[in-house]
């Protein structure tokens, strides 16, 4: 998951896709998304956009990414 811009409208543009997953530990995953998530707030701090557009790529899920 990463910031990877902004789109027209000044939204953080975030890209995820799990085949770039470094591990499938649940906290580390939590803990990477609340950085990502502090990330983009303070990037859009001082606009008006108070929304983000999350590009979510399903290659490489499998079974094995899914906790239960």
């Amino acid at each position: 998951m990463h910031h990877i811009g902004f789109d027209r409208h000044g939204r953080a543009v975030i890209y995820s896709c799990h085949r770039w997953a470094m591990n499938s530990v649940v906290q580390d995953n939590m803990e990477h998304l609340v950085q990502v998530f502090e990330s983009i707030s303070a990037a859009m701090e001082g606009t008006k956009a108070e929304r983000c557009v999350w590009v979510m790529d399903f290659q490489g899920l499998s079974l094995i990414h899914i906790s239960e």
